[in-house]
């Protein structure tokens, strides 16, 4: 797994699993972009002078499913794993739309997904699906 802080300047952490540094994107003097690692290993990132996702993870030499670690998608929860929370759910849901949020940046700017990034799109949809509570 890549570690995504490492690759930036101006890092600062405000606790565990979250920094600011300074966004590799833009000429950026004070930090503008938030970084946060969630607990099953997936970076969040968002500049707030309003770069695209898709261009700090260029900027750094990554590709975007770099982002996210393999984990099989699960249609149900298995035998006893316990209930998610209701912030927990809040925060699964924040992490797989942050997902389809950068893959329709990709979309949008004419990458057609393919591969890993296809899959990991797929990926996120279910999983919000199944948190939410759909098709039950």
């Amino acid at each position: 797994m890549i570690d995504f802080v490492d690759r930036l300047e101006g890092v600062k952490e405000h606790g565990s699993g979250h920094w600011t540094a300074r966004c590799p994107a833009h000429e950026d003097k004070s930090p503008s972009l938030s970084v946060t690692q969630t607990h099953d290993g997936m970076w969040l990132i968002h500049c707030f002078a309003g770069c695209s996702p898709l261009s700090v993870i260029a900027a750094v030499g990554l590709r975007f499913e770099d982002l996210f670690p393999d984990a099989p998608v699960r249609a149900r929860r298995p035998p006893g794993r316990p209930r998610l929370s209701s912030g927990q759910r809040l925060a699964l849901i924040e992490t797989e739309v942050q997902i389809i949020y950068l893959a329709g940046c990709d979309i949008r700017l004419g990458n057609p997904l393919q591969g890993e990034d296809h899959r990991r799109l797929e990926k996120a949809m279910a999983r919000v699906v199944e948190v939410m509570g759909y098709g039950r």
